[in-house]
């Protein structure tokens, strides 16, 4: 059995860009979506998802974007959504996408996916705040507020 010559590399990298006491705060679900409409381009056009990272303080150390698709769904991979908490060295998280549509209903895929998120970063000690759908024109529902996480 041959071995590679060379071994590639791991970056295990956060560089945060914006100081403590700077950063937003999240206090209710009208945060997250406010925050999350003002940073995401394309919003309109394709669904995506993305985690949003915080401190134990509910301040925001950063977004991610995790997947973008198509016009009406996008393949979320729970390990790169573990994987943006930890190195973003997050306590909490709240999960976000969009619908192009404008339909702010959730569908039972986004509702088993839910599910299955708030069990894996369960596993590694993170707590998901909420799942919001959003809208471009700043509407929003929240899993949270309606009982849903």
């Amino acid at each position: 059995m041959e071995y590679p010559k060379k071994v590639s590399n791991v970056r295990i990298v956060y560089e945060p860009e914006v100081l403590p006491e700077e950063r937003y705060v999240i206090n209710s679900s009208k945060d997250a979506t406010r925050i999350a409409v003002e940073n995401w381009d394309g919003i309109y056009h394709h669904e995506s998802f993305r985690i949003m990272l915080l401190d134990a303080a509910h301040q925001v150390l950063g977004i991610q974007t995790v997947s973008t698709g198509g016009v009406a769904s996008t393949v979320v991979d729970l390990k790169i959504c573990i994987q943006a908490a930890v190195l973003g060295n997050a306590t909490l998280v709240i999960a976000m996408h969009n619908h192009p549509s404008g339909t702010m209903r959730p569908s039972e895929n986004d509702e088993k996916l839910t599910a299955r998120l708030k069990r894996a970063f369960e596993s590694v000690d993170i707590s998901m705040l909420d799942h919001v759908i959003v809208g471009g024109s700043g509407e929003y529902y929240s899993f949270a507020d309606n009982e849903k996480l």
